[in-house]
């Protein structure tokens, strides 16, 4: 067992191990990543390969999502968006499954899953390579990022009778608080 450093060496190690499924159809060049998919990080989207045309060098650009961790998951994500790399124009339709299904994926073409014959194909592969060097990673957890605001309007409510009423931080900055009209009292901002 080769043991690999960094996810884009397994990913490059595990494409050349398999790259004889694809009956000399994969591109010689490929750029293998771990990334989020282009419509965002917390979609169903686990990967996407990238037409060649998108790239100065002409080469597809598979990404794998990184919330997934374990190696046959990754592999067979990998194996699917390998097919799109070696038939470009074949969206999801029949040259796609002809192929796919000939590697050993089934169910639906838009969403397959590794077929038993194929996680046993994939496990020797791994056995060879070692496991995805990726720790667990929690999408929407530990970022930075400041959260999205959900509402522009601010909630103030009387601490006497309840009343609420919300407003924007404008009216706030221009006249204040806003006062109950039951009570007369200054509204506390929440």
């Amino acid at each position: 067992m080769t043991k690999t450093s960094t996810r884009e060496q397994w990913l490059q190690k595990f494409t050349q191990a398999v790259r004889p499924w694809y009956l000399g159809e994969l591109p010689e060049t490929l750029h293998l990543s771990t990334g989020f998919p282009s419509n965002g990080c917390r979609s169903n989207t686990i990967g996407e390969c990238w037409n060649a045309l998108a790239s100065d060098d002409h080469a597809p650009h598979i990404f794998v999502h990184p919330k997934l961790t374990t190696s046959t998951e990754v592999a067979a994500v990998l194996v699917h968006e390998l097919v799109h790399a070696a038939r470009p124009d074949a969206k999801h339709g029949a040259g796609f499954r002809k192929l796919a299904t000939e590697i050993g994926l089934v169910g639906k073409m838009t969403c397959t899953t590794a077929s038993p014959e194929l996680v046993a194909k994939i496990a020797k592969v791994v056995d060879k390579i070692g496991p995805y060097p990726h720790p667990v990673f929690s999408v929407g957890g530990g970022t930075s990022r400041k959260p999205t605001q959900t509402t522009r309007m601010i909630k103030c409510e009387c601490d006497e009778c309840g009343y609420t009423v919300r407003t924007t931080q404008k009216w706030l900055d221009l006249s204040g608080p806003p006062v109950c009209p039951a009570c007369m009292d200054t509204l506390s901002v929440a």
